[in-house]
């Protein structure tokens, strides 16, 4: 239940982090609601993937998991560096996004395996 849970809540916050994304690529500022929104649905979405991998006697996704935890560190690092108003590297900013899509094509592959 937590690992499907958290994949339908990292698929929103990939939907909803488009939006900034598409704005860099514009190079104008990103709304910050929409990054709010995204960062919270990430957030909640990698904590139920934390909790299935320490609580539930499943089988855990291992390398999605891990890359999960990376793209939340990295976005925790462009949220960072958006507050400080530094301008945020291009190749991150799509590192990120790309990094995100192979955890939850990993994820969803393996809850319909």
């Amino acid at each position: 239940m937590y690992l499907t849970l958290s994949a339908l809540l990292l698929t929103a916050a990939a939907v909803i982090g488009f939006n900034p994304l598409w704005s860099l690529i514009k190079k104008i500022p990103a709304r910050m609601k929409y990054v709010w929104i995204h960062g919270g649905l990430a957030v909640a979405g990698t904590t139920f993937f934390v909790i299935h991998a320490a609580t539930s006697a499943r089988p855990t996704p291992w390398l999605a998991f891990i890359i999960a935890l990376v793209t939340a560190l990295g976005g925790v690092g462009l949220f960072a560096l958006r507050r400080m108003k530094a301008q945020v590297p291009a190749g991150i900013a799509l590192i990120h996004p790309l990094a995100g899509l192979v955890a939850l094509v990993l994820l969803y592959s393996f809850l319909f395996s």
